[in-house]
Formats: structure tokens, sequence, C-alpha cells
């Protein structure tokens, strides 16, 4: 999905967030599994875990145990190096936990938008560092972390049972459409949403379709419609704004800094999807589901 080599600062934020240590090359970012390959019992879960999220990286994994001489076995009781996150805890059977995890990292959010606007220079990156930490604390917070690991176990245990019982592939994929929380979803649909409150007005479609560049919000209001077209994509830029395409890489350019990039899919669903597509397809997902 991004395969284009990261900026420096790219690079220094993933290593400065990671669980355990990150090593750079040409660009790109790799972990060191050795220790783990070598170890019968890691080396299942590695492969069988890798394998699945990218069966070319488990074919690959397997390619290189084959050769008996690249990476030597050591024994089970073997002690082995592993980043600690954490003391594990059991994770309540409650969807209640996902809203709770959701409101505590918006609340942190809000509370680093107060406090980073009166920084700068050298000041604010101080800031920055000091706050990835609690950037950490969230992301290796327990419950969050075996909160994602029961939506994996429980999406494959699904798949597996489901292409066993009948025959069909990637059924979890189906339930997943038109969920709460799915953000990809969520995202697509409220592009269809701008979309429907641009339509209306030919003179700012016909704008939209030859401007370059992101100025043309100081234009939009000069036009039939030219307020709410621009209301819509704001409000949108809000919600999602912090986004773009290949965001791993913090230094590519958000779509609240370069707005222009969203025209093209804007445009496209004016162009492909009738008003209230949107609602239509969220409900469409959950019949099928």
């Amino acid at each position: 999905m991004m395969t284009d080599p990261m900026k420096p600062l790219g690079v220094s934020l993933w290593q400065l967030t990671a669980a355990r240590p990150m090593y750079e090359a040409a660009g790109r970012l790799f972990v060191d599994i050795s220790h783990g390959l070598a170890e019968p019992t890691t080396r299942a879960n590695l492969l069988k875990g890798l394998g699945r999220s990218d069966p070319l990286i488990g074919d690959a994994l397997q390619n290189l145990l084959d050769r008996d001489d690249f990476i030597r076995a050591v024994a089970d009781d073997t002690p082995i190096v592993a980043p600690s996150v954490g003391a594990p805890s059991l994770i309540e059977a409650d969807p209640k936990v996902v809203d709770a995890l959701i409101r505590r990292n918006r609340e942190s959010v809000d509370t680093l938008r107060r406090e980073i606007v009166a920084k700068s220079g050298s000041e604010l990156v101080d800031f920055i560092l000091a706050e990835i930490q609690e950037l950490k604390r969230i992301l290796f917070d327990p419950q969050n972390s075996q909160l994602i690991e029961a939506a994996i176990g429980a999406t494959w245990w699904f798949n597996d049972q489901i292409q066993q019982w009948l025959g069909e592939e990637n059924v979890a994929d189906t339930l997943t459409q038109s969920v709460d929380h799915n953000i990809t979803s969520e995202m697509g649909l409220a592009l269809l949403e701008v979309a429907d409150k641009i339509r209306p007005f030919s003179e700012v479609v016909g704008f939209l379709k030859c401007t370059e560049g992101d100025a043309f919000f100081h234009e939009l209001a000069e036009l039939e419609g030219g307020r709410e077209a621009r209301d819509a994509i704001v409000a949108f830029l809000d919600r999602f704004g912090m986004r773009c395409a290949g965001e791993i890489d913090i230094t590519r350019p958000r779509w609240s800094e370069s707005p222009g990039t969203l025209l093209p899919i804007i445009l496209s669903n004016v162009k492909n999807f009738k008003l209230g597509d949107g609602e239509r397809r969220f409900e469409q997902g959950r019949i099928e589901a």
C-alpha cells in the first residue's frame, strides 16, 4: 500500500513510536525477527501471522527457513529478547469497551490541540517529543492491544470456519462493510455526502473541474452554491483532514494542507453516483451482512 521510500522525518517518527527497534535502509523500515524465527514456537506464530497478513512475506520467510544454513534453530528454553509493552489483562466481551477507548483517544487529541497552539521553535519540538510518550501509552495500552488482537483472531477464525463449512472465502469482509467505527467506510460515505451537496450547482461543478491547486476556496464563495460546497468540504476536512495518500509518512501533505487532491474523488462521485447513494450503500452493506 505504501511502496515509496519515507523521508528522514517520517522514519524518525516511526522509530520513536515503535515497540521494538526499527532499522532504516533506503528510506524503508525493517524489524529484526531473526531471534523469533530461530526459536521453534515463536517461529510458527510468526509464519502464521505474517503469512495471513501478506502471503508473499510468509512464502519468502518459509523459503529462507527451508535453507538450513540460513537461520540456526535454538532450543525452546533459550532466552529470546522481546519487547515489553505492558502486562496482559483480560478484556471484557463488551462493545462499550470500543467506545471507551475511542473516547479516551479523542480526549487525548483534544488536549494536545489546546496545548500545542502556544508552542513554537525548539519548545515545539520538545513538546512533540514529550507528546510521543502519550501516543505510545495509547498505542500499547494492554486493553487496546488485546482488542485489536481479539478482532484479528475472531476474523481469522470466522473466515476459516465459514470456508470449511460453506466453501466461501473472506466472509468477514462482508460483515465489516457497514459497521460502526470502520474509518475507511466512513470516509468514503462522507465524500459521497460532499458530492451530494455540490451536485445541484452546475456552476460549482464546472469550476471545480477547471481549477488547479488549493486556492479554490476563496473563489468558490462568489459562485451560486459556492458557500454550500465550501462548507461541505471544510466539514469533511474537520473530520478527516489529517489523512492522505501514503499517510504513514508524516511528511506527506495532509488533505487539510492540500485539499485540491480531494477534488478528483469528489468530482468522480458527482458523476458516477446519485443523491443519497451513500446512505443506500451503507444500508445495503447492513443487508448483505
